[in-house]
């Protein structure tokens, strides 16, 4: 009698039979399985912004694709960019200003007058854009300011400077904030911190030739101070 019934009711048992051979297998594979390691993908802007002085102007280009994606107009002929995050900052040395990129849109939301007297703009390197801090110095008086990123476009080259450190300094800043200055005039290397910029945290004596042409560059707390004429 059960061979009948299998016989008229083939489908159907066999429909029956699949389900009960999956659910065992699932129920087996819950049971022995260890579970996955999920992947914690840290999804970040690939772009980088560069300045082409001889265009007069700023792109962005995301390094995924390797495409050009935006371009600023830049006044000058003489631009630096400096990024920190989504912090997009475009430095004219010609017309002495700095100008805040809104990197949402491509287009420049403010432009903040500089000293006149070769200025220098150092960007600090944060997580949290509300703590970076702008470093702006005038090499050729030795007067260093240091600005919140928030209040940037409020800057005032008549404001006060933090420091005051002699003639034709150079000026370098590594990634934890550390600012290092040379000054010919002081024959010295100053450290100073960049959320601190009215305190010099180390004096180092340094005496260099008449004529030199002078560069400093630092990281992780050590500078080393360049002679390309010697």
């Amino acid at each position: 009698m059960s061979r009948a019934w299998f016989s008229q009711h083939r489908s159907l048992a066999l429909t029956a039979l699949s389900s009960i051979v999956v659910t065992a297998i699932v129920a087996t594979a819950a049971v022995v399985s260890t579970g996955y390691s999920a992947e914690k993908i840290d999804l970040q802007d690939a772009s980088v912004w560069v300045s082409n002085s001889a265009e007069s102007a700023v792109g962005r280009i995301n390094t995924e694709v390797r495409e050009l994606n935006s371009v600023v107009p830049a006044v000058g002929s003489d631009t630096q960019t400096l990024q920190d995050g989504s912090t997009v900052l475009i430095v004219d040395q010609s017309d002495a200003t700095v100008d805040i990129v809104d990197p949402a849109t491509s287009t420049i939301s403010d432009s903040v007058p500089l000293p006149p007297n070769d200025p220098q703009v150092l960007l600090t390197h944060t997580t949290d854009t509300a703590d970076a801090t702008v470093v702006i110095v005038a090499r050729a008086t030795g007067e260093l300011w240091t600005v919140p990123l928030a209040t940037l476009s409020t800057f005032d080259a008549e404001d006060a400077p933090a420091l005051t450190l002699g003639a034709d300094v150079v000026t370098s800043m590594d990634e934890s904030g550390q600012i290092f200055v040379y000054s010919p005039d002081t024959a010295a290397v100053y450290g100073i911190l960049a959320d601190d910029a009215g305190t010099v945290t180390s004096t180092d004596p340094l005496e260099v030739g008449e004529d030199a042409e002078l560069s400093i560059t630092s990281v992780g707390g050590r500078w080393a101070v360049l002679d390309s004429q010697s």
